[in-house]
């Protein structure tokens, strides 16, 4: 497997390895401003709870951070291209990297986001057979292989065509308890494993591309 880390901060890249599958995490520590294309590092972010605090109440100031989105991103991807099918399912499409965190608290992540480029074989048997590929996340815990916690995070669509995008985002804040409760049992030193689903003989998942985003909290207090 080839390895391919990316200082965002620097634009540098350090390729380990000439295979046709790429795995790249980002080294630093990046917050995006995603309308305007901006990123801040730790200093700015520090900078802007200290302007907050001189302003504001102090329990103002964590509200306020963290819906600005200015959160740890740490990201891994794979594109290499796999055919799952019932003989070896589940497969390991993706393991992130280990899940760090500079602020001090027993849930550092607030978001995690998939990003999956994959399609089924576009039939079924009969009309109504429903779509027997899927993809769904799980927790391998800090020093340890097994995974827990396995949940779905999307099911590719019964219609004939080319690959199609998943773009699934998990918040600690959501309505539906389960997800968060899952985003929330995150700590640090933990990965997220992405595997990859078929159902019944002769159903294919077609897997192009899949990568995922643990977003942790910078400031707590």
């Amino acid at each position: 497997m080839a390895m391919v880390y990316c200082n965002l901060a620097s634009n540098e890249y350090q390729d380990h390895g000439k295979a046709s599958t790429a795995l790249l995490e980002t080294t630093s520590s990046l917050y995006c401003d995603h309308d305007n294309n901006e990123y801040q590092t730790h200093i700015d972010a520090y900078k802007i709870a200290s302007i907050l605090r001189y302003k504001l109440v102090a329990d103002l100031v964590r509200p306020i951070v963290n819906y600005a989105g200015l959160y740890n991103h740490q990201t891994s991807i794979s594109d290499q291209y796999q055919v799952i099918r019932a003989g070896n399912t589940p497969s390991t499409c993706l393991q992130s990297g280990e899940i760090s965190c500079r602020a001090r608290t027993n849930a550092p992540v607030r978001e995690v986001t998939f990003t999956i480029v994959a399609k089924g074989q576009g039939f079924g048997a009969w009309p109504g057979s429903g779509q027997w590929t899927w993809f769904s996340a799980a927790v391998a815990r800090r020093g340890k292989d097994a995974v827990v916690g396995e949940r779905v995070v999307a099911m590719n669509s019964l219609t004939p065509g080319g690959f199609g995008t998943h773009r699934v985002t998990w918040s600690s804040g959501s309505a539906d308890e389960d997800e968060a409760q899952w985003v929330r049992s995150l700590g640090v030193g933990d990965r997220v494993v992405i595997r990859g689903h078929a159902k019944h003989s002769g159903w294919s998942n077609f897997v192009k591309f899949v990568g995922v985003t643990v977003s942790t909290v910078v400031i707590v207090r």
